[in-house]
């Protein structure tokens, strides 16, 4: 017997293995990502641009609205505060650029004014290229940080006395001019409304708001010089 177990060869001892996890050997395919996480669609692309400009923008905008304020109550010379609305800020850009690249005035552009550039580019014709120019025009200009341009701020608009006549798209501009105009001490000779339409200007004479069309404020600025 000790022969026959000197002969008999060792065997490794057997130990029971694990079943192997079909995870571990087969790879998952790789996860859908959220709607959330997906790039946008080229019709949102606007919108989001605008959304990031705002953001980038709020710092630098309290910083320059607290200079313009303070400079306004010690100077005369302030540089003016510009609401234009959309039509008059797509058909009169070029005109408006120079007045900013001159440091003359500052263009507040409200995000009614967004949302009417917006609507106005879709089309072919004149005003909607003009609005497609005047959008990739601010959207530069926002991630730039242009100090001749700005987006209003949430805070920036005023109750109005009464209904007015103008169209729903244009009262936006006209509460933000109210509000800036209050906080200039109601000096007209550092905000206006720029728009040829008569019902806006007839609606911001009725809340003590100047409105006047680009034209003619240009005319009133060279005459100060």
């Amino acid at each position: 017997q000790q022969q026959q177990q000197q002969l008999q060869p060792e065997l490794p001892a057997l130990h029971p293995q694990r079943p192997t996890s079909l995870t571990a050997q087969t790879p998952l395919p790789a996860p859908i990502p959220a709607a959330s996480a997906l790039p946008p669609k080229a019709a949102d692309r606007d919108r989001v641009m605008k959304a990031m400009a705002e953001q980038r923008l709020n710092s630098e905008a309290a910083r320059l609205e607290s200079s313009l304020r303070s400079s306004a109550k010690q100077s005369h010379t302030a540089a003016p505060l510009l609401v234009p609305d959309a039509e008059t800020f797509a058909l009169c850009l070029s005109q408006l650029q120079e007045l900013m690249k001159s440091h003359s005035v500052v263009v507040i552009i409200t995000a009614a004014v967004l949302q009417r550039l917006d609507d106005l580019k879709k089309g072919t014709d004149r005003t909607a290229q003009a609005a497609r120019a005047a959008t990739r025009y601010l959207e530069q200009a926002f991630r730039d940080g242009d100090k001749g341009v700005r987006a209003q701020q949430p805070q920036e608009q005023a109750a109005l006395s009464t209904a007015h006549m103008c169209m729903p798209h244009q009262l936006p501009v006209l509460a933000c001019s109210k509000f800036l105009c209050m906080q200039a001490g109601g000096r007209d000779d550092v905000l206006a409304v720029l728009t040829k339409d008569p019902a806006l200007q007839a609606a911001a004479a009725a809340e003590g708001v100047q409105a006047t069309s680009l034209q003619s404020f240009v005319r009133s600025l060279k005459k100060k010089r």
